[in-house]
């Protein structure tokens, strides 16, 4: 058995630079953030006051929350 690693670390690469690093901590929620983050995501700008969280969807215009 492989031991967990206490923390993964991303690096954001915008054309040949090097933009951000991102550290997430090993948790209950690690599996789910790490699977998104290898998965070539959309990486958009909201407002502080926007609801949208885990569970949502995004139809190319709007977001909608969980049915």
């Amino acid at each position: 058995m492989s031991e967990q690693p206490d923390y993964y670390k991303f690096i954001f690469i915008v054309g040949t630079d090097v933009a951000f690093r991102l550290t997430v901590p090993n948790s209950p929620l690690a599996q789910r953030q790490l699977a998104a983050l290898n998965s070539n995501p959309v990486i958009m700008q909201v407002d502080m006051d926007n609801p949208v969280d885990t569970g949502w969807t995004y139809d190319g215009t709007n977001f909608h929350p969980p049915a």
